[in-house]
């Protein structure tokens, strides 16, 4: 009878598991993917991985695959166009790089943003020391050196390996990636990043010495999956603050002006004060409409007939005048 006492008292409420539950599926079906290369064979990739997980919308304008920065630029505007059509509870930029999208999705919205790279090597530093990244072409090895260094994961990488091929013909590579992902484990990794959205099919890839494989797609996804269930959403007070509102010239500037925060007009009975960008941004988040945080300028000093000071007035002399 008391063990039964004690199961009853310390058992969860079943009106909150129900709840913790239907939160979940509902966050699930609110996860967009976003394909930033206009490929008609990455968006069928990305469908099949993420399909039944969450929602996939592929950018009908941009180069067909991303291989350098030139192409991570010229994809980012119309990604950050879906970002801001498209209903989303957590989004993920489905592109292994550094892609500028993330950082500025960030900005545009407090709701979870996600790329493969940060996503990749998140997972692979939970489950092993150090991992390698098996990638496409060899254009991609100083760019992903560069995304992994600005995540401060550059010790706990082994290296970049390239398997020589174009991007468009990733899907067909998986002899060179299993070799490249060996090598990468001959050089110290015991874990290996599949570093390609067109690597997606290969997750099943087996690796000897208990090398253990993570694929981008899905651990992104999944990681927006945590994301919501714990109730995160991205910070605003410095890094991924909205960006100031400014005019914005084309036939899109109401859409891209969306993203802008629209501070409000201080009213004409405030005191005269200097407001900040650090103040305006401050922990209550840029879209916070609460008047802006003020400082208010220092009284001037009083001078004789000469012009020389002679005192200072005190903070009450100036505001409170007897």
């Amino acid at each position: 009878r008391r063990h039964l006492l004690l199961r009853r008292r310390f058992a969860p409420h079943k009106g909150v598991r129900r709840r913790r539950q239907s939160s979940s599926s509902s966050s699930s079906s609110g996860i967009l993917v976003v394909n930033p290369n206009t490929s008609a064979a990455f968006n069928a990739i990305i469908e099949a991985r993420c399909g039944g997980l969450a929602r996939c919308v592929g950018a009908t304008r941009g180069p067909e695959t991303i291989e350098s920065f030139y192409d991570e630029v010229l994809s980012t505007p119309p990604t950050l166009e879906i970002l801001l059509r498209e209903p989303f509870e957590a989004a993920v930029i489905a592109c292994f790089s550094d892609h500028p999208a993330v950082a500025a999705g960030r900005e545009i919205s407090a709701k979870p943003v996600v790329g493969l790279l940060d996503s990749a090597c998140a997972a692979a530093t939970l489950v092993g020391d150090r991992f390698g990244i098996v990638t496409t072409s060899r254009s991609w090895e100083p760019l992903l050196r560069h995304g992994v260094a600005r995540l401060g994961l550059t010790e706990r990488c082994v290296g970049v390996r390239a398997v020589d091929a174009r991007v468009a013909d990733a899907e067909g590579q998986l002899e060179r990636v299993r070799r490249a992902a060996a090598d990468c484990a001959n050089d110290g990794a015991d874990v290996v990043i599949l570093g390609c959205a067109g690597f997606a099919a290969m997750d099943d890839l087996q690796l000897p010495g208990g090398v253990v494989v993570v694929e981008p797609l899905l651990a992104a996804v999944q990681a927006c999956h945590f994301l919501l269930s714990q109730g995160l959403s991205t910070s605003k007070r410095s890094l991924y603050a909205a960006p100031l509102f400014k005019p914005y010239h084309g036939d899109d500037a109401r859409l891209f002006e969306a993203g802008y925060d629209r501070p409000s007009e201080p009213s004409d009975d405030q005191a005269p004060a200097v407001t900040t960008t650090k103040q305006r941004h401050s922990i209550a988040g840029p879209r916070a409409r609460s008047p802006p945080t003020t400082t208010r300028r220092p009284p001037p000093p009083s001078h004789d007939a000469d012009g020389d000071k002679t005192t200072v007035m005190t903070y009450d002399d100036y505001f409170f005048p007897k």
